[in-house]
């Protein structure tokens, strides 16, 4: 019998295999790229919310003590602000103005205001580095438990239905 008896020869049948080869790699691909999508998607979404970064910190990161310390200082750049920026404007409600003494106190102010701002910046650089890298750190299956990252995910997955391409484009990295 030769190959041309059934109607297809070998060549044809490699042929054909590799076409199925390559179509079920392409469709696994597009699969796998929505999939990434919707986890982008969800994590960028989750991230968002603070509460959401301080679970992350001390549920899944356990640094809660090292956030808890940067919070404590911050607190306490916010009340050092607080408290020479009040010094600063009593004096200016005084009627005998010394503007050494005006200028001394707000150059004290100056710095406590650039302490506390220096220091929340430390706090959020914290939130933002430790949540991202916690959240990257936890497989799927464990992302999808946490009830408002699932939320988070629902919501992505209708954005997707409804206009699959463009949601795609906006989240594949």
């Amino acid at each position: 019998m030769g190959d041309k008896e059934f109607g297809v020869g070998f060549k044809d049948m490699k042929k054909l295999s590799l076409y199925v080869f390559l179509v079920l790699i392409l469709l696994a691909g597009c699969s796998n790229e929505k999939e990434t999508s919707l986890e982008n998607c969800a994590d960028y979404t989750y991230l968002e919310y603070t509460k959401n970064k301080i679970y992350l910190i001390e549920k899944v990161a356990f640094a809660s003590w090292e956030y808890a310390d940067l919070k404590e200082k911050a607190k306490k750049a916010y009340i050092e602000d607080n408290k020479n920026w009040k010094k600063l404007k009593k004096y200016e409600s005084q009627e005998t103005k010394d503007k050494a003494e005006r200028k001394r106190l707000s150059d004290i102010w100056q710095a406590s205001y650039n302490a506390k701002k220096l220091t929340q910046s430390a706090v959020d650089e914290f939130e933002i580095k430790t949540s991202s890298e916690a959240l990257q750190s936890l497989n799927f299956d464990d992302k999808i438990k946490i009830n408002y990252y699932y939320t988070r995910y629902s919501t992505c997955e209708k954005e997707y239905q409804n206009t699959p391409t463009a949601f795609t484009k906006r989240w594949k990295k």
